[in-house]
């Protein structure tokens, strides 16, 4: 790696350049034991193949840049019937230099490539047996979920599932391509698969509860009368303008509520709010969403989902887009026993099927 960025890298950079190097060495040897095994195999640089822009540490991947890459090298190795052996999780920017996905990179990367190549499924090996009805590690008496929608899987990673990277989704849906999740360690197992008919013939259904974690609610609260709408509209301007993705929002008359990732730099955005609005954040916060099919988050499962989860404080309720989602921002010292209770409460009360409920992983 270190030939292919010869200048002196920024610190992301040189992260970039030094974690890359273990998807580079455990690539190149499966490459090597496939050939010991008489398997036809040709190893290639993924930074060759996946192009990214130039943001370090969490980069996101052109999609055409990558297209042509893969017809220039990896299409040609594919029609010769060779096994093609990369690494995931890594790609290179416009200047060349070694980018990473961040954190379940190598999943996307699968997804990235799979589309590229039009593939007939896109197979994620992982350590469990795929989408679970609860992290084991917080339910014992956590299930397998055999089938997810695409939207499903999204809403259920993006809050905090870490069997699968965010961005594997999208790749995949746009070209309808099936999505299995299985266990290297139990290649037996079905696994889950994620594909675009998995709504059709099911049930209305509760569907998956996940969590994420390290969360800062910011409240603003207009002292002006012009109307929610011009203010919410300032508000979320002055958030792009401070490069602040947000989790969930919620308006109420003057008054904007909006997660945020607690690692968020807010101090410029709140001092230019502050001139026409009051602000006040609250951090150690976590978001419990509750994803299903079929099911409206009106004020009766709004109203049921409160009472399950008892006596613990809520900080703020939305409705995020996606698979009609329903979302809890409480302390992150209750998460945990909020997240048991809804997955006990809604799935076993109500005797709904054993692929009813899942906890982010």
């Amino acid at each position: 790696a270190g030939l292919r960025d010869a200048r002196r890298p920024s610190p992301a950079a040189a992260t970039d350049r030094l974690v890359a190097t273990g998807e580079l060495w455990s690539s190149r040897l499966a490459a090597a034991i496939f050939e010991d095994a008489g398997l036809a195999s040709r190893w290639l640089d993924a930074r060759d193949v996946v192009r990214t822009d130039a943001r370090h540490q969490a980069a996101t991947p052109d999609p055409v840049a990558t297209a042509r890459a893969v017809d220039r090298l990896l299409r040609p190795a594919v029609a010769a019937d060779r096994v093609i052996v990369t690494g995931g999780f890594i790609g290179s920017g416009p200047d060349g230099s070694t980018t990473t996905l961040g954190r379940g990179g190598s999943d996307y990367s699968a997804a990235l490539l799979g589309a590229c190549l039009s593939a007939r499924e896109i197979q994620i090996w992982t350590d469990v047996d795929g989408v679970l009805t609860a992290d084991p590690r917080v339910i014992a008496h956590a299930r397998l979920v055999e089938r997810l929608s695409y939207a499903e899987a999204h809403d259920l990673a993006t809050f905090g599932a870490k069997v699968l990277h965010p961005g594997t989704i999208h790749p995949a849906a746009a070209r309808n391509i099936p999505v299995r999740v299985l266990n290297s360690r139990r290649p037996d197992g079905a696994g889950t698969v994620i594909g675009p008919d998995a709504e059709s013939g099911l049930e209305s259904r509760l569907t998956a509860v996940a969590c994420r974690r390290g969360l800062t609610l910011v409240e603003v609260t207009s002292r002006e009368t012009r109307g929610r709408e011009p203010f919410a509209a300032r508000v979320f301007d002055e958030l792009a303008r401070n490069g602040t993705p947000v989790v969930l929002a919620d308006v109420c008359g003057t008054r904007l509520s909006v997660a945020v990732d607690e690692d968020t730099n807010l101090d410029a955005f709140c001092s230019r709010v502050s001139a026409f609005a009051d602000v006040r954040r609250r951090e150690g916060l976590a978001a419990i969403c509750a994803v299903g099919r079929g099911w409206s988050a009106g004020p009766q499962l709004i109203r049921e989902a409160l009472a399950v989860i008892g006596d613990t404080p809520v900080h703020m309720v939305a409705r995020p887009s996606g698979s009609s989602p329903l979302a809890f921002v409480v302390d992150e010292a209750h998460a945990q026993p909020a997240m048991t209770r809804l997955h006990d409460g809604f799935m076993l009360d109500a005797e709904l099927a054993p692929s009813t409920w899942a906890v982010g992983q």
